[in-house]
């Protein structure tokens, strides 16, 4: 594994090697390396003449190299689940999403070529350099969610979307909720109320399906007595050993009989209002499934309102996302699904982590649409300390690698702007660790006193312009958020952005390398997926990242 480890080390390195080579060759021959301009106004005039367009090229092409070979270093090392090779039941078109994606990059790329032109400088520093097309990049892609954000809400078809509301159907869709349950006694009940509740408001059969996962504390006795008591749907209570999640819910899969497939977890609180914008979606017979907005439950301490943010900005992506139809991953506690796609799919996979992920896109590889409604809201219990979130965070950071894993064969599929969105995720999560080097390279620099910061000469104005254009992006994420914040009657959680941005860079620096490492001391034990090795990776798990997820 290390020999592998350091092939895949010396490939990035000629990868690397080769695109600066191919960025001079193109510069020289198109003649754009020329002695730049002295005065700002003539260096600006002539940009494209100047040694910066190039110097920035080729970093932004030593990044996208970089990390493309980390990513196929990790997945061709590690042993993850064997992939699936899928042709589509449901042949359609993705002309439509492929145009709001260019309309998106086009705008992303105007506002890169702004922006390189508005920053124009000579710091004679590659560390400052990088760290500026970084930003830059950083900004374009914040704008380019945004744009793709814009475009949902004017587009035509939103205003005639929810004409055929439920209440216009002559058949309502039966549903079933679908609930695995791994010693929850302290939010069973709430959630199978919260059900209940909202089966209130659907004119709809509704029903609940829990299935009891080797809980080893009064999780059955206190489910049993709240599904006695159902007021505006039916239930069932199966118990088995316990076997993971995936199992659990391939089993329960079986036994429901609704048209819909709500799956959610047990310590989730479902709005009295979800269920039918939610079954609006189910109208059109491409879409097999729907996710509802997850909103933390509590947020009493920094760590919780930091989070908040978090998952409003996930709002954003989302929807963005849904434009192209390219939504990565359904939450597993708020997604609702149409029962004749899963059960034609596979339905869910058992022996993995991530089976949320891994079953979204493969439902997507099958040409079933996913969409996103935000007017559904599904309540959950988040990570009440850093711990708690690490911990939650490193699980969530092994599911990566398997729900992709399984999908590799995903970013081959040109038809649908998926496959693209599918390859820039694994890109930005090869390319988040070389930007976790780069800031431990610069720490340790400066630490050894190598890092010559007096040496990087950068006008005035330049430093200036820089930090505008940082504010004035970063100013208008923190109005987006604060919106929706309002919305949701937490504006006061404004303020915690700066433990956010604190968070996210423990997960770069210290979760996902721990996580990364756990894998690969892993998998050199085992070369092959199996339900054995599954099982030790669960230990290995618990062990040494969560010592409340259930061992093998």
């Amino acid at each position: 594994m290390r020999a592998k480890i350091l092939f895949f080390g010396l490939l990035c390195f000629a990868v690397i090697i080769l695109a600066q080579f191919f960025a001079i060759m193109v510069t020289l021959a198109l003649g754009i390396i020329a002695t730049p301009m002295s005065t700002p106004a003539s260096r600006y005039a002539m940009y494209t003449q100047t040694p910066i367009m190039f110097t920035q090229t080729s970093i932004l092409l030593t990044t996208i190299s970089g990390g493309l070979v980390i990513e196929l270093t990790l997945f061709s090392i590690m042993t993850i689940p064997h992939r699936t090779k899928i042709e589509p039941i449901i042949k359609r078109s993705f002309g439509r999403e492929y145009l709001y994606l260019v309309i998106a990059l086009l705008s992303s790329v105007s506002i890169l070529y702004f922006f390189s032109g508005f920053l124009l400088m000579e710091t004679g520093s590659p560390i400052f350099t990088y760290l500026l097309v970084f930003l830059n990049l950083t900004n374009v892609l914040t704008l380019g969610y945004l744009v793709a954000n814009l475009i949902h809400e004017v587009k035509w078809s939103n205003w005639l979307k929810w004409t055929n509301s439920s209440k216009r159907q002559e058949k309502m869709s039966s549903l079933s909720f679908l609930i695995s349950a791994y010693n929850e006694e302290k939010s069973i009940r709430r959630c199978i109320e919260s059900i209940d509740n909202a089966s209130s408001k659907y004119r709809g059969i509704t029903e609940i399906v829990l299935i009891n996962d080797g809980s080893t504390d009064h999780t059955i006795q206190i489910a049993s007595e709240a599904l006695q008591n159902l007021k505006y749907s039916s239930g069932k209570l199966y118990s088995i050993p316990n076997s993971g999640k995936g199992f659990a819910l391939a089993y329960g899969l079986q036994r429901t009989s609704g048209d819909i497939v709500f799956r959610t977890d047990a310590d989730t609180l479902i709005d009295k209002n979800a269920i039918c914008p939610l079954m609006d979606h189910f109208t059109d017979p491409q879409v097999g499934s729907v996710s509802a907005l997850c909103i933390p439950l509590s947020g009493k301490n920094l760590w919780e309102k930091a989070q908040n943010i978090m998952f409003v900005s996930y709002i954003y992506i989302k929807r963005a996302q849904d434009l192209v139809d390219s939504i990565l991953a359904q939450p597993g506690l708020s997604t609702a699904f149409r029962r004749d796609a899963l059960i034609k799919v596979g339905g869910w996979t058992d022996n993995i982590f991530g089976e949320d992920g891994e079953l979204t896109n493969r439902i997507a590889r099958f040409g079933y649409r996913g969409e996103f409604e935000q007017r559904s809201l599904v309540f959950f219990e988040e990570p009440d300390n850093l711990v708690s979130f690490m911990q939650q965070r490193a699980r969530w950071s092994v599911a990566f690698y398997h729900s992709r894993g399984r999908n590799l064969e995903l970013f081959k599929e040109l038809r649908s702007p998926r496959s693209l969105v599918f390859l820039y995720n694994l890109l930005s999560h090869g390319v988040g660790f070389g930007h976790g080097l780069i800031w431990v390279y610069i720490i340790a620099s400066i630490i050894a006193g190598t890092l010559n910061f007096p040496s990087i000469h950068v006008p005035a104005f330049l430093v200036w312009r820089l930090i505008s254009v940082q504010a004035a992006i970063y100013g208008l994420e923190i109005v987006l958020y604060a919106y929706s914040l309002n919305k949701l009657k937490k504006l006061g959680d404004i303020k915690y952005i700066p433990v956010l941005r604190l968070m996210s860079m423990i997960l770069v620096l210290l979760v996902k390398p721990q996580v990364m490492e756990i894998l690969l001391s892993w998998s050199s034990r085992w070369k092959e997926y199996n339900n054995e090795s599954f099982k030790d990776l669960r230990k290995e798990v618990n062990r040494r990242v969560d010592p409340l997820y259930p061992g093998g």
